[in-house]
């Protein structure tokens, strides 16, 4: 009967974890290595191509247009995946940095609801559900913080994977 909540505040108040604050990041570091302020990465020419840009700086017309593109933004998570997959730094550090963004939460939770290890864990949202390095990032970064965490399932569904595990007790 004990609750507690820790993150999904929204897009501008704190969705660290997420497909767009991921595609955000993305867009972050093209602008930084496009500036020199940051390391050279695949994402530039790999994201320029996916929205059919010529050059980085027509991202700026692109993100501030009216509506604000946050789903094209979001869809930007997958890109991130794929380009580290093929061993991209950047977009690597993007992932890790989303799952260790999501421990805090979790581990809030944990802490808030004094829950001992194993915990059950239900993996929702398209980058844990669907992508693969922010999910290990994810578990690896509780396991190091002490939280075991097993079962551990993926969900389309948020909601779904709440009540499989009610089920399961």
């Amino acid at each position: 009967g004990r609750t507690a909540r820790a993150g999904g505040w929204g897009w501008a108040l704190g969705d660290e974890g997420s497909g767009f604050a991921i595609g955000l990041g993305a867009l972050r570091a093209i602008a930084r290595a496009t500036d020199g302020r940051g390391p050279e990465t695949a994402l530039r020419d790999v994201i320029l191509q996916r929205w059919a840009l010529t050059n980085p700086e027509a991202l700026v017309a692109t993100v501030y247009r009216h509506p604000f593109p946050r789903i094209e933004i979001a869809s930007l998570a997958a890109v991130v995946e794929a380009v580290a997959e093929t061993g991209d730094a950047v977009a690597r550090g993007l992932l890790v940095e989303a799952g260790r963004e999501l421990t805090t939460g979790v581990a809030s939770v944990v802490r808030a609801l004094a829950l001992s290890s194993p915990v059950p864990l239900a993996l929702g949202g398209s980058v844990l559900v669907h992508g693969r390095l922010a999910a290990a990032a994810l578990i690896d970064s509780l396991a190091e913080q002490g939280v075991a965490c097993e079962p551990v399932g993926r969900v389309e569904e948020p909601a779904l994977g709440a009540l499989s595990m009610q089920f399961k007790k």
